[in-house]
């Protein structure tokens, strides 16, 4: 069951002497709270709320790296990459020298965006740093904006027509979070 709502209150129960955290749902009747209301030990999770993608967004994002990769006699996806590789987040993590290969095969098998590549020695002895690119399906909206605008200004530097600015924007609000 996934359920949103907001931390209101965390107090300590009186006779438990435990944390009790107290949530309200937003606007959500409770779907299932009969069959969970008596169990004992429940596994509970909290985290972020984060609005699914604008399927729009990620839409118009293929579409431009298809058409992209067209004028160039690319595919689509080696324009993903190159368009992650270039404004896409990352991290640089130290990994095992006898590691590096095995950790860079398993970042990749998250998603096409998901590059993980040496990125120079460690200053950690036994060590290599390697730079970690995160795919679009973890972006926030603004790093969702930094993408679409990256293959715009690549579009429009192929002569290619893009989305006025004024649809694009709306287009990235809809995308989810700031």
């Amino acid at each position: 069951m996934k359920i949103r709502g907001k931390i209101v209150n965390l107090d300590l129960d009186y006779i438990s002497h435990k944390p009790k955290l107290t949530i309200q749902l937003d606007n959500q009747m409770l779907v299932g709270y009969d069959e969970i209301k008596d169990l004992e030990d429940l596994d509970i999770t909290i985290e972020k709320h984060k609005e699914k993608r604008s399927k729009d967004a990620n839409a118009y994002c293929w579409k431009l790296c298809q058409e992209i990769a067209n004028k160039l006699g690319s595919t689509k996806e080696e324009v993903y990459q190159e368009a992650i590789h270039s404004k896409g987040p990352f991290e640089i993590v130290p990994v095992k020298d006898k590691a590096v290969d095995k950790f860079i095969s398993a970042w990749s098998k998250n998603g096409l965006g998901w590059i993980a590549e040496v990125f120079s020695d460690s200053k950690l002895e036994g060590f290599t740093n390697v730079i970690t690119y995160y795919g679009s399906s973890s972006f926030d909206t603004k790093e969702m904006s930094y993408l679409l605008d990256y293959l715009v200004q690549e579009a429009k530097n192929l002569g290619i027509q893009t989305l006025a600015d004024l649809e694009l924007e709306n287009m990235i609000k809809a995308y989810g979070i700031e």
